[in-house]
């Protein structure tokens, strides 16, 4: 079997995700803002604190690759990464 392949596959798949989540911040950004009643200027707030702590996270995470391996903490960011939405359903009803 030839990795470099599924190696490159693998990481094709994780560029895409990426790409992915970016452009769901993107398009939910007119709903975030209508129910936060923000302007424009704080959805590019929103957009610029979104980039920063994905930027932030790969530096982290890069130097826990380092440590832990780079397989091991790709496939445990593979695996949790879904998970994560479904945090955000998890709403807490509004008491008036």
């Amino acid at each position: 079997m030839d990795y470099k392949w599924v190696a490159l596959s693998v990481t094709t798949v994780g560029i895409f995700m990426s790409s992915l989540d970016m452009s769901i911040v993107v398009v939910g950004l007119p709903t975030i803002l209508q129910d936060l009643h923000a302007s424009i200027v704080h959805g590019i707030w929103i957009i610029t604190g979104y980039t920063l702590m994905m930027t932030i996270l790969a530096v982290i995470l890069g130097r826990l690759a380092d440590l832990y391996g780079r397989v091991r903490l790709y496939n445990l960011d593979l695996c949790c990464s879904p998970l994560v939405p479904c945090c955000a359903l998890c709403r807490i009803p509004a008491s008036n």
